[in-house]
C-alpha cells in the first residue's frame, strides 16, 4: 500500500543528490584565467559577474525500486537506482554548470523511520567521466552471504578498470562494505 508514497519520497531525494552532486562538479570545474590581470579589468568581471543560476530539476529515467525485508523485521530497506539528465537551458540564456548532455547514474538506498522519514543509508551518484572516482553500481538480488540469517545487498560494480562484484550489509545508519572482487 505504501509504495506508491515510497516512490515519490525517493524520487525527491534521488532528484535532490543529482542536483547537489551536479552543483559540486561545476563548482570544481577548472575555468580559464583571464587574459588580462588589470585589477580595474578583475573589478569589472567581478562585478559584471551575474549570480549563477540554481541547476533545474533532473529528469529521471529507468527508475526501480526495490524493497528488501533485510532483518526480517519488517522494516524494509529500499534500492532505488535510475539514470539522470539535465535538462538543457532555454535558447538565449546561459549554461547553469551544468552538462546538460550527461547521462548520470544513481543508486540510493535508504529505510524509513516509525515517522515515514527516509534515512540515506548509502548514495552513489556518477557518470561516464567519473568511474575511476566513483563505481557504478547496479543491484543484482539480496542473498545470506554469510549465513547469519540476515540479508546482505549483491551489486555489480562497473568502473573504468572494469567489472566486479560488492556485498553490502545495511544497518540503521549505513552501508558495510563486506565483500569486493
Amino acid at each position: 500500500d505504501e509504495e506508491g508514497e515510497r516512490l515519490q519520497q525517493m524520487t525527491t531525494l534521488a532528484k535532490e543528490q543529482v542536483r547537489a552532486y551536479v552543483d559540486a562538479q561545476a563548482k570544481a570545474k577548472i575555468m580559464p584565467a583571464p587574459k588580462s590581470t588589470s585589477p580595474q579589468t578583475a573589478r569589472r568581471a567581478a562585478a559584471s559577474k551575474a549570480p549563477r543560476s540554481k541547476t533545474k530539476d533532473p529528469i529521471l529515467e529507468n527508475v526501480q525500486m526495490n524493497a528488501y525485508d533485510l532483518w526480517g523485521n519488517n522494516q524494509p530497506v529500499l534500492v532505488f537506482t535510475a539514470e539522470a539528465h539535465i535538462p538543457p537551458p532555454p535558447a538565449g540564456t546561459p549554461q547553469a554548470g551544468a552538462d546538460s548532455d550527461l547521462q548520470y547514474s544513481i543508486l540510493l538506498v535508504a529505510n524509513p523511520d516509525i515517522y515515514n522519514n527516509l534515512h540515506k543509508l548509502y548514495v552513489g551518484i556518477t557518470d561516464k567521466y567519473h568511474l575511476d572516482i566513483s563505481p557504478r553500481l547496479e543491484l543484482v538480488d539480496a542473498l545470506d552471504a554469510d549465513g547469519d540469517a540476515r540479508g546482505e545487498l549483491l551489486f555489480r560494480e562497473i568502473s573504468d578498470n572494469g567489472n566486479g562484484w560488492i556485498i553490502y550489509r545495511a544497518n540503521a545508519d549505513k552501508l558495510w562494505k563486506l565483500f569486493d572482487s
